[in-house]
């Protein structure tokens, strides 16, 4: 146990018994002291001088323990658990960093998170452990939480007819989640999302491919899972600028892909984040496939905060033989959209499915059949490839209307129909 800091209230009130004395013991254990994140199933446990247990209590749902009838003595209140937590993210490596580097000091809770090998500093080795657990999954040495200790007096309490009743308000916290985001109910927000490129590659043939996002302002760092598909395999990651770090499990056909600016001086944008060259084996299962976007990563912007809602851009593959007469040719995937508007008819919300050849924002305009216009969506920014957007047409009246998609300033024109009902 490292540092205690105790929040420690007691209450003493008395009741006419006729029972002997009684002391009580109650409390709350909350995730780094915040009284909404009460956190349930931690063992609380009591002990005496010579470090014998005495008794011990579960947390319930409030966070709340309860020990009756303690005799007058002097205890020890240690806590554990094993829960689940969350897996530390590329903000906690960068906020480590930070600290090692003097940049910002940690809080109390802050450092116990980030000391995980618990010898009271946080250090390159903390940093280290918290590298392999994000690419490797290398467990954290040490407990993975943990909780303050509290001593209790309950000595000299010789009024045999009042019951006093202490009261322990107690903290735990996670090895590695300095950025505390780690909620009781489990957490986890859905941040990244991802649209696919098309890019077409011949067998045994090496490509090289991109992964960007929407995000084009420059970046401190990158988190990304991301599974590849069958019949590929990735045969060399270059990095836009120094220092990735990753790991490729061939049997699960994942990468974990971590870079962080460790010398403060990036010039690495969100909307291109590493290459990957990857070869195409004969084996391919199938003629078109994508790369799927694992959860759990996450990007983080020029002053080190996660960047909420961003869209990564991964490829999707489309292999042929050189006689394939239906491979798509780059010039020809330039003058190849897909469109499809579901539910057609609609009562309220649309979502219209199509495939764009290159970035650039985009439009969406709903006419009724008389040609005025009903609805308008402008300055939708999209990365080349698949996209799904969704219009809500909630307010328009009964009837049939038709919409067009237009692109990069009307240089592409989608254009649809459909029905909408009530």
């Amino acid at each position: 146990m490292r540092k205690n800091y105790l929040f420690v209230v007691v209450f003493i009130f008395g009741l006419i018994s006729n029972i002997s004395a009684q002391n009580e013991l109650v409390g709350n254990i909350y995730y780094r002291g915040d009284t909404a994140l009460a956190m349930s199933d931690v063992v609380v446990s009591i002990y005496d001088l010579s470090n014998n247990l005495i008794t011990s209590d579960t947390t319930d749902e409030f966070g709340a323990f309860e020990f009756l009838a303690l005799t007058d003595s002097l205890f020890y209140v240690r806590s554990s658990a094993d829960i689940a937590g969350t897996e530390s993210s590329l903000t906690d490596l960068y906020l480590i960093l930070q600290n090692i580097f003097g940049f910002i000091t940690l809080n109390d809770m802050e450092f116990e998170s980030a000391d995980v090998d618990d010898n009271n500093s946080v250090s390159y080795t903390d940093f280290s452990y918290v590298l392999s657990n994000i690419i490797f999954n290398t467990p954290l040495p040490g407990d993975k939480w943990q909780f303050g200790e509290a001593f209790i007096d309950m000595t000299n309490r010789s009024n045999d007819s009042i019951i006093i009743r202490d009261t322990l308000i107690d903290w735990g916290v996670q090895d590695g989640d300095v950025e505390g985001v780690w909620e009781p109910s489990g957490r986890l927000p859905k941040i990244l999302n991802n649209s696919l490129k098309q890019i077409t590659c011949n067998t045994n043939e090496i490509i090289e491919v991109t992964i960007g996002s929407d995000y084009e302002n420059i970046i401190k760092g990158l988190n990304l899972n991301i599974k590849y598909p069958a019949g590929y395999e990735i045969v060399d990651v270059i990095d836009l600028q120094s220092d990735i770090t990753y790991n490729i499990d061939v049997s699960t056909r994942t990468i974990k892909l971590l870079w962080l600016d460790m010398l403060g001086n990036s010039r690495v944008r969100g909307n291109n984040l590493v290459k990957l060259r990857l070869k195409a084996n004969s084996d391919i299962v199938s003629k078109v496939s994508s790369f799927e976007l694992l959860p759990g990563g996450s990007i983080i912007d020029e002053k080190g905060k996660r960047i909420s809602d961003i869209n990564i851009s991964l490829p999707s593959l489309k292999t042929s033989d050189n006689n394939d007469s239906n491979t798509i040719k780059p010039d020809q995937f330039n003058k190849t959209f897909i469109v499809n508007a579901y539910p057609n008819p609609v009562i309220n919300n649309m979502n219209i499915d199509f495939t764009i050849a290159e970035s650039g924002n985009a439009t969406i305009k709903v006419y009724s059949m008389n040609g005025n216009l009903a609805k308008e969506y402008n300055n939708i920014y999209l990365l080349e490839g698949n996209h799904s957007v969704n219009i809500d047409l909630s307010d328009l009246q009964s009837g049939q209307y038709f919409y067009k998609v237009i692109l990069n300033n009307s240089n592409f024109v989608l254009p649809g129909q459909f029905v909408k009902t009530h």
